[in-house]
């Protein structure tokens, strides 16, 4: 489906609205929920090594406890708070490379300590300057200035961009351990937001291009993969090739399992319910200039 997306307004620092809309698809497999995400944008901002250099990124919002009532879309509040999933672009790829491959040609006589205390945004848990923190973090919050990286791990991401447009895999357990995070258990209606930054725009913090709350409803019939059909390789997998729907519309019918739920704003989905027009197409779902599988339908 279609979210459109605004400048954010809500708190400062305002603005955005570069980004006018994303197209999300959401899936259910083996205890994990996947979430495509795509949109359009001229340029792929994916390295942050200059301070006047800014990320491309995407997160997805929920209410920390699935059914509550909607809380404030801006981080939440002390009595309704959110689970955010943030993706980077710069964490992707950046993370863990050396000062010597970031400037090759700067000189340093020595470093008086390798503790991360002398450096500094490493002692400070900047994840840009954290090896191996990985690209999509876990996030709460309970309002402005609550916002905490849980550091739990249990949110996967990977993102590619091509002819213009980004597409980025997010995939989570339904359920994990911690506090604020939210559940699916169900088969309640979910709300769920959107927001998007344009690194080519100096888009950061509120900054973005943000969506009102839709509602994400997850069919309650599971699809299940035969013994051997990795879902992490699944994930990898459409996160390289990134023709999400396709690869598993795919996988699922050369292994003859159930069809996959797919969300709807409206609560249709899964098993009895007509798919999206899109669902199986392999021009739609698939890269522009990659050609499907021979054997896909």
């Amino acid at each position: 489906m279609d979210v459109p997306l605004t400048a954010q307004q809500v708190s400062y620092p305002m603005g955005g609205g570069s980004i006018p809309s994303v197209k999300v698809r959401a899936l259910q497999a083996d205890g994990t929920l996947y979430m495509r995400i795509q949109w359009a944008d001229e340029t792929a901002d994916d390295r942050g090594s200059q301070v006047d250099e800014y990320t491309d990124a995407v997160a997805v919002e929920f209410p920390s406890v699935a059914g509550s009532s909607v809380p404030a879309i801006c981080m939440g509040q002390a009595d309704g708070g959110v689970n955010i999933w943030q993706w980077r672009a710069t964490n992707q790829d950046q993370l863990g490379e050396s000062a010597n491959d970031l400037f090759p040609d700067a000189q340093v006589d020595m470093y008086p300590s390798t503790d991360d205390l002398f450096f500094t945004a490493r002692e400070a848990g900047n994840p840009v300057a954290v090896s191996g923190a990985g690209s999509t973090e876990n996030l709460v919050a309970k309002g402005f200035g609550t916002l905490t990286d849980t550091k739990l791990g249990q949110v996967q991401g990977r993102g590619s961009w091509s002819d213009g447009m980004w597409t980025v895999v997010v995939a989570r357990d339904l359920t994990v351990e911690g506090e604020e995070q939210i559940e699916f258990t169900d088969g309640s209606p979910i709300d769920t937001a959107f927001a998007v930054w344009n690194g080519a725009e100096k888009e950061r913090n509120g900054k973005k291009s943000v969506s009102a709350f839709i509602q994400l409803t997850l069919d309650p019939e599971i699809v299940k993969f035969n013994p051997g059909a990795s879902v992490t390789a699944i994930l990898v997998f459409s996160a390289v090739a990134l023709g999400f729907g396709a690869v598993l519309v795919w996988i699922m019918t050369r292994r003859s399992v159930p069809t996959p739920a797919m969300a709807g704003p409206d609560g249709t989905s899964g098993a009895g319910a007509s798919p999206p027009e899109d669902a199986v197409a392999p021009e739609d779902t698939a890269d522009p200039g990659t050609s499907p599988p021979e054997d896909t339908p």
